[in-house]
């Protein structure tokens, strides 16, 4: 039994592990806390802790029904140089840091309700090659999400973005 360990497999696991214990620990900590102010912590440990459950349940069926792991899953970035050249490392790592540049850009500029449904839709189309009406669809459920969850469930104050206020002042005036 000469196997050798599988360590990005075995980093992978102690991040999921920490993860959970990251969830779990909000979960009870926020167990004694009223309704309102529980309500997020709880909300965000349950999913993320379904999140990880199912992310380690689908890479354990992978792992036990083929030698190798499918490779290119989604948010993969491959750092090592294996067979890819340092061009093309670069690239990606420059798309990743830009795109998300962007977000935070587009946060700044027109807040989360437009910024975070439009990342969504441009990096499902140009990056994950989704159809534009399946990126769309994604997109307007994020949307929900912000409105439902956040607007009218929890309440949550935004930052007023900078387009709109500009806009404001420009017509008002």
């Amino acid at each position: 039994m000469n196997k050798r360990i599988n360590w990005p497999l075995l980093v992978e696991f102690f991040v999921l592990l920490l993860l959970l214990g990251i969830f779990v620990f909000m979960w009870i900590e926020s167990a004694d806390w009223p309704l309102g102010a529980a309500l997020f912590p709880r909300v965000a440990a349950a999913l993320g802790a379904l999140a990880i459950i199912a992310f380690a349940t689908q890479l354990a069926w992978r792992l036990r029904n083929s030698e190798t792991v499918v490779e290119g899953r989604i948010l993969d970035l491959q750092w090592s140089t294996g067979d890819t050249d340092a061009r093309t490392l670069k690239k990606r790592a420059l798309i990743i840091m830009a795109s998300i540049g962007a977000l935070w850009l587009g946060v700044w500029l027109l807040g989360f309700h437009v910024a975070i449904p439009l990342y969504l839709f441009s990096q499902l189309v140009l990056l994950g090659n989704c159809r534009w009406w399946s990126a769309t669809l994604v997109a307007l459920a994020a949307l929900g999400i912000i409105v439902g969850v956040y607007d009218e469930l929890l309440q949550v104050s935004w930052n007023q973005p900078a387009i709109p206020a500009l806009w404001r002042e420009l017509t008002i005036k």
